[in-house]
């Protein structure tokens, strides 16, 4: 059978027109965004360049001379500040050791190994190197003692080796 009436052209539903209008609206802002960042970087970018130039034309060459051997001479001072503040100071060590040892103890080496030091020495008795330990011992600034290598000599004093661990703040 032959179709006499015409039948409505299907339209689509306004919702999808309006959709279709605002990605368009969209993507045309978007470029055009995209365009005004790009064309506001380069005036960045000349205006930039022009500051630039307008600083090296300020100034002689010998200023610029000046400038560059104060920057040198100021990157030195820090250095030598950074160095300084990291150099151990080793003769409080000294003071300590030579503070706390009794008259009758003779040490015969002395070796500092980081915040350690060994002490090879001689009393006349046990009983003076136990004072002498004691001694030690009750220094704030020492963390630990070790004694080792007890002997008795042939002229009948004792010859020990002790190991004496500083607080690290005795070198700063």
């Amino acid at each position: 059978m032959v179709d006499i009436i015409p039948k409505r052209i299907k339209r689509f539903p306004n919702l999808y027109q309006i959709g279709f209008y605002i990605s368009l609206g969209l993507a045309l802002v978007s470029v055009l965004a995209v365009t005004l960042i790009f064309l506001l970087e380069n005036n960045a970018t000349k205006n930039l360049q022009t500051l630039e130039d307008r600083i090296n034309q300020v100034g002689t060459q010998e200023e610029k001379i000046q400038e560059a051997q104060l920057l040198l001479d100021k990157k030195r001072i820090e250095d030598f500040s950074e160095l300084l503040a990291g150099h151990q100071k080793t003769s409080a060590v000294f003071k300590i050791i030579e503070e706390a040892t009794l008259p009758d103890i003779w040490l015969t080496k002395f070796s500092l190994n980081g915040t350690q030091v060994e002490l090879l020495g001689q009393t006349p008795s046990f009983k003076i190197l136990g004072q002498q330990l004691l001694i030690l011992r009750e220094q704030s600034l020492i963390e630990k003692t070790i004694l080792s290598n007890l002997a008795i000599n042939k002229e009948g004093a004792v010859d020990f080796d002790l190991i004496v661990s500083f607080n690290p703040e005795v070198f700063k």
